[in-house]
């Protein structure tokens, strides 16, 4: 059960990632050019 919550915690860490990109990266720009 180990392994399961290192991969749930993996995938809520690139999500987190991800929406910080999309927040703070080129894409936020973007969003406010709109």
């Amino acid at each position: 059960s180990l392994p399961l919550k290192r991969r749930y915690n993996l995938l809520i860490r690139k999500r987190f990632l991800c929406w910080r990109w999309m927040s703070c990266g080129p894409l936020s720009s973007v969003a406010k050019t709109k």
